[in-house]
């Protein structure tokens, strides 16, 4: 008798681990999905035995208990199988990792909104001024840098595109002389974010500082500070199409300021688009 021929079979098995453990889920779950249609069509057995007894006129005791015993056994299977479940499902959780490998990359989604390209940063020289006007002849060479929209000589911005802003500004200042008069309590000059078109408007404003003194018990004088720092910081609504511009508002004040200092970081302002609306 010669040996049994065993053909050369080498098959090309592609599951990985997780193809396999899913196998043995969806394995799990499809046996008890059969035994609950066992349970049910055991449950119907019962059902159609006892709407038939009040139509039996000479009821067999024997017969509804081998229908009984019929149902307990198939339950008494069902319940040993479930323990075999019970206990693959834990072989099964037991290899699952407990975290999961990287997956395949997914569909590139749509580009985020973008935050603060539109906009410039700008820093203006030290000048003197004396009168009401706005800033103008600003520098946008490195670091700062501009956007569309800025113009530089006049230095007034006309918005690109309707959203909210953030504008920043910073301007150093120092009197030009020395203090020798005072001013009205009514002379509140300041820096003012105004915007000039379509209506004019002022978005922020910061006032120069201002004390009074009392000189030798017999002078009480108001002035404003030799020297000062003002910051202006803030969230606008702007349309396309706004005018925006740093003005000084000297409120008839005449005296002469010199405003940067000896740095040309003296004087700054930028304002970006943050947000759509």
């Amino acid at each position: 008798m010669s040996q049994p021929s065993i053909p050369d079979i080498n098959p090309e098995i592609t599951l990985t681990r997780d193809d396999a453990i899913n196998l043995l889920l969806a394995s799990i779950a499809m046996e008890e999905l059969g035994l609950a249609h066992i349970i049910n069509a055991e449950g119907e057995k019962i059902q159609f035995a006892l709407e038939a007894i009040p139509e039996m006129e000479d009821v067999d005791l024997d017969e509804l208990l081998k229908v009984n015993d019929s149902v307990m056994e198939t339950l008494d299977a069902i319940m040993r199988k479930e323990f075999l479940l019970d206990n693959k499902l834990k072989k099964v959780a037991a290899i699952i990792p407990e975290n999961g490998g990287t997956g395949p990359p997914g569909p590139e989604g749509p580009p985020g909104p973008s935050f603060a390209d539109v906009g410039f940063s700008a820093r203006r020289a030290s000048s003197t001024i004396s009168s009401s006007g706005i800033l103008d002849n600003w520098m946008i060479n490195d670091p700062n840098y501009t956007g569309n929209g800025f113009d530089t000589a006049t230095g007034i911005y006309t918005v690109p595109e309707s959203g909210r802003y953030s504008i920043k500004t910073i301007i150093n200042y120092n009197t030009t002389a020395r203090i020798t008069a005072g001013i009205a309590q009514d002379i509140q000059p300041s820096f003012v974010i105004r915007r000039t078109a379509p209506t004019a408007t002022d978005l922020l404003a910061g006032l120069i500082p201002t004390f009074n003194t009392n000189i030798a018990l017999l002078l009480e004088l108001r002035v404003i500070l030799g020297s000062s720092t003002i910051a202006l910081s803030g969230d606008v609504y702007l349309n396309e199409d706004d005018e925006i511009g740093l003005f000084y508002d000297s409120d008839g004040l005449s005296l002469n300021l010199n405003l940067g200092g000896p740095t040309a970081a003296g004087t700054t302002w930028s304002m970006h688009k943050i947000a759509e609306g």
